[in-house]
């Protein structure tokens, strides 16, 4: 529902109010992470890096919840502008998950110097 309204009416608010559900909810590795994509949408990049970096750090993911934590990161610092981090995450992201197509075509960007990856 949020990403529909903001395609609609350019507001982030529903994105807010989800941020505040999850706040209340138990601080299991699927809520968390769906909170850092939240603040990473916001712009809120320093909050969503700690969390995800967090996340990293729990044994229960699967190789393929890890390797879309690492393309998150990477796309985060690519956002920030720090294209050495983000091309780190982005290899990372590939070495667990092959076929992680944004993750190949960020890299592929940045391999070629390029700053634009939509």
């Amino acid at each position: 529902l949020a990403v529909v309204y903001k395609e609609i009416k350019r507001d982030n608010k529903y994105f807010i109010k989800a941020l505040k559900m999850l706040d209340k909810m138990e601080e299991d590795r699927v809520n968390l992470y769906r909170r850092a994509s939240i603040y990473k949408h916001l712009g809120e990049y320093e909050k969503a890096l700690v969390i995800f970096k967090e996340l990293l750090k729990r044994e229960e993911n699967s190789d393929l919840f890890n390797a879309n934590i690492y393309f998150h990161i990477g796309e985060t610092n690519f956002l920030m502008n720090n294209l050495k981090e983000a091309k780190y995450y982005f290899k990372e992201a590939l070495r667990l998950k092959p076929y992680h197509q944004k993750a190949k075509e960020y890299l592929r960007k940045l391999e070629n110097g390029e700053k634009n990856a939509d």
